[in-house]
């Protein structure tokens, strides 16, 4: 939560998000987007509850804030947009 409150971390991330590799990517960042690449396109099914919770904040607040860089993580991780057809409140 702390994180989503720096602007320049968040931006730092989401940097990272978008490249195909690490290079550049801190160690949590690297973590975040494995999390990313795997929940996204199957709707967290093998994340524990507080990875549910961390995602769905995450995503409510990239959907809201960082609007076209969400549009390209979302274009990268999950093409066929099941996570947000699974969870339109957080597009709100």
């Amino acid at each position: 939560q702390a994180l989503l409150q720096d602007p320049e971390q968040v931006d730092t991330f989401i940097g990272c998000f978008l490249k195909d590799d690490n290079d550049g990517c801190s160690e949590m960042a690297g973590r975040i987007k494995k999390v990313l690449s795997e929940a996204l396109p199957e709707d967290c099914g093998k994340c524990s509850d507080a990875q549910k919770s961390g995602l769905a904040k995450t995503v409510k607040f990239l959907a809201a804030k960082k609007q076209p860089q969400w549009e390209q993580i979302q274009k990268k991780y999950d093409p066929q947009n099941l996570y947000a057809q699974a969870h339109p409140e957080l597009f709100q």
